[in-house]
Parts: C-alpha cells; structure tokens; sequence
C-alpha cells in the first residue's frame, strides 16, 4: 500500500518515544498547528487525550487497538 504525501501549511509537532510530559508537549504546540505521532507514540497522545493529525511509522504493530 502506498500511502499520500502527508503535507501541512504551519509547522508541527512531532511526537516519538522519547520523554514527554503534558507541560512540554502543551509548550511545543505553542509553536505547532498540528501533531505527528511516530508509531506508539500515538498511544501516549492517547494516555493525554490527544489524538494526532497523522500517524507515521514502518509498523503500526505498537499502536493499541481501541
């Protein structure tokens, strides 16, 4: 499956493993239309109540099922 172009007008956050806290995250988007979520990071968004605007990544293995 080949997957479109991801392409966004403002900058954006780029979420991945490593640490993140809601103060650093809530610090990020101040700069940032958008989230990104590279391949489990998507469940910590979650964890926040967070949902990303795309998620990349070779596997979507680690992304819990709802």
């Amino acid at each position: 499956m080949k997957a479109e172009p991801l392409s966004f007008e403002q900058p954006v956050c780029l979420v991945g493993g490593g640490a993140l806290n809601r103060e650093m995250l809530e610090h990020a988007l101040q700069h940032a239309q958008g989230i990104v979520a590279a391949d489990g990071a998507a469940d910590r968004l979650a964890d926040m109540g967070l949902m990303p605007d795309a998620i990349i990544g070779l596997s979507l293995i680690h992304i819990s099922e709802p």
